[in-house]
Formats: structure tokens, C-alpha cells, sequence
């Protein structure tokens, strides 16, 4: 599909701004474990930026601190959501 041109990746830009949302939103005492994959080069199709961990972990350390956003900042708990 990607070589018919039926399929587009997503940037590494929109990839990045739909992480910073997410970690900004969910629960500051989960640990995240991974953020990125790890294809392997002759297996992965697209998207290409993926094949550079630093690209993403760097992209998004950035985002966070130009806009002084945290893990959680934007959380809020939901006492819905658990069992009593």
C-alpha cells in the first residue's frame, strides 16, 4: 500500500505532538516503557524517522521543555474509575 501511495506514515511531527498529549494526560506515577519501536531495518516499510530512537526521544524531551509541560500535568483523576 505505502509503495502504491495508498497509505501515507504518520510524521514524526503529528507522532510527536499525539505523544506529548498522552504523556502529558495520563497518571504521573505510571512508568512508561517505550515510546518508540525498534523494527528492524530490512523489515521496517515507513515511517523512516522511525529507525532513529534519538530523533523521538529527543524531539519530545524538546516539546516538553519549550512548553514547560510535565508527565501529568494536565491528569486528573477519576474516582469513577476505581473500585471500592
Amino acid at each position: 500500500m505505502y509503495e502504491n501511495e495508498q497509505y501515507e506514515p504518520i510524521s514524526l511531527e503529528n507522532y510527536l505532538e499525539g505523544l506529548t498529549y498522552v504523556v502529558t494526560h495520563i497518571n504521573p506515577e505510571v512508568i512508561v516503557h517505550r515510546i518508540s519501536g525498534d523494527a528492524p531495518k530490512d523489515l521496517l516499510v515507513a515511517p523512516e524517522w522511525n529507525l532513529h530512537k534519538k530523533l523521538v526521544l529527543n524531539g519530545l524531551d524538546k516539546i516538553l521543555r519549550e512548553r514547560n509541560l510535565y508527565q501529568g500535568c494536565y491528569y486528573k483523576e477519576n474516582k469513577k474509575d476505581f473500585a471500592y
